[in-house]
């Protein structure tokens, strides 16, 4: 019988428009548990501090966030107004957490959306390297769970 590992997610780019990428990496099932069991209180989750914690985590990277869009998506801030709105901010985690602790509810929203999206893609993408695989090879390859015309 052949041992088949489960590959890994790899991190995928979100887009929230005007040219602001967010890059979000799946942290696996074993610490998300970890993460939901410290945020618990009196048998009840902090669901706040827990997406806070995930997005923090889950966050790797982003690319295109400048002064303008930031104060799109933060709910209160406010820029020196010499700023040059054009100006991309580079990422750090400590970037990171000012953009989380300051994001409006649509951002913060966006981005937990889009963790939870990354196993749906995750299984596009595997099931499109295995259609490639199978037109390359000429042998038919369907990955478990779908079904396929003999």
């Amino acid at each position: 019988m052949l041992s088949i590992k489960k590959a890994a997610i790899k991190p995928t780019w979100f887009d929230w428009g005007d040219g602001f990428e967010v890059q979000v990496q799946d942290i696996g099932q074993q610490k998300r548990d970890y993460l939901v069991e410290k945020n618990k209180r009196k048998d009840e989750t902090d669901w706040t501090k827990f997406g806070k914690e995930l997005v923090m985590l889950s966050v790797t990277g982003w690319k295109g966030l400048t002064n303008r869009i930031l104060l799109q998506v933060c709910k209160a801030i406010e820029l020196d107004p010499s700023a040059n709105l054009d100006e991309e901010i580079e990422f750090s985690q400590e970037n990171l957490k000012d953009l989380i602790e300051n994001a409006s509810p649509t951002f913060n929203a966006f981005l937990i959306k889009s963790i939870g999206k990354l196993p749906e893609v995750h299984n596009q993408l595997v099931a499109q390297e295995l259609e490639n695989l199978s037109h390359a090879s000429g042998i038919k390859i369907a990955p478990k769970g779908l079904t396929t015309d003999n």
